[in-house]
């Protein structure tokens, strides 16, 4: 074989690794990576797609650019995990900024509630979203009020509980159900300041979908004593058909004490539930209310 035929072959060979090297090197990077899982969200299942946001979340910065851009995607289940995802990074997402403010204006209204918590979620880093966020609150979207002023409780030091806890309220009348379970959850973190909310907490203990009247009994358990005015109607949620319900409302009872004093005989009878966690829980009160805990 001719010179130069040996070195073409040596040639060829030291190319052909040195590409392969190169593509196993580009694989292992993290922007890669990133790319190559959102691809996989457009049409992998829920379990699927909550592994890949702790993969993406655990990447971290190197994913922002590819998570900027799923915010474009047509798929709006896409770009709410986007949202999601971003928020998670945190303050290392600060560059996907200005993407979420426009994303605040999505045609999507969930999405414009989740471009809101991520916001939130990168915190101090995000003051830029202020104007955007407090602008939002003047909208008729309460998802995106309730998400807007919890983000602006995140970011911006001079907006106070005293000014979220009424959007908040005013959430609780809104016709979608998560909606109105989200503003109960944060009325729950902002004890004691949320006990101007505990009439419209007490009204939701009548809301048609569960799992809104159990955080509202929690959410007046949190409050505790300020909330006594919401005795007789946590004493009719102790006959909920539902164990976790009366659950909860016999631990709120409790947590408001003494002055759920009324509740006393109702909690007697509630030592005879059929459910051994609400006779825990009504011992548990009994004390409390009684003082002897």
């Amino acid at each position: 074989m001719k010179l130069w035929k040996k070195w073409g072959i040596v040639l060829a060979a030291v190319i052909l690794a040195g590409t392969g090297l190169w593509y196993c090197w580009y694989r292992a990077i993290p922007e890669y990576k990133a790319r190559q899982l959102v691809t996989e969200l457009r049409s992998c299942n829920e379990t699927r797609q909550s592994e890949i946001a702790m993969d993406l979340v655990a990447i971290g910065k190197p994913a922002v650019p590819v998570l900027i851009h799923a915010l474009k995607e047509e798929d709006s289940d896409v770009r709410i995990l986007a949202t999601q995802i971003l928020g998670r990074i945190g303050p290392e997402a600060k560059e996907a900024v200005p993407a979420l403010i426009q994303t605040l204006k999505d045609k999507n209204h969930d999405v414009r509630s989740y471009a809101a918590g991520a916001l939130g979620g990168i915190g101090p880093a995000a003051k830029e979203a202020i104007p955007a966020l407090t602008q939002a609150l003047k909208g008729e979207d309460n998802g995106l009020r309730c998400s807007a002023a919890s983000a602006l409780l995140k970011i911006d030091p001079s907006f106070t509980a005293k000014e979220a806890i009424p959007i908040f309220i005013q959430a609780l009348k809104d016709k979608d159900w998560s909606v109105r379970n989200s503003a109960v959850m944060a009325l729950w973190g902002f004890v004691p300041e949320a006990r101007e909310a505990v009439p419209a907490l007490i009204k939701t203990l009548k809301d048609p979908f569960f799992v809104v009247r159990y955080n509202a009994a929690g959410a007046l358990g949190a409050i505790g004593p300020a909330a006594k005015e919401a005795v007789p109607a946590l004493i009719e949620a102790l006959k909920d058909e539902d164990s976790s319900l009366r659950n909860n409302a016999a631990i709120a009872l409790g947590s408001i004490g003494p002055a759920a004093e009324k509740a006393i005989p109702a909690l007697n009878e509630a030592l005879k539930d059929e459910n051994e966690g609400v006779r825990e829980v009504a011992a548990r009160a009994l004390k409390e209310i009684r003082g002897e805990e």
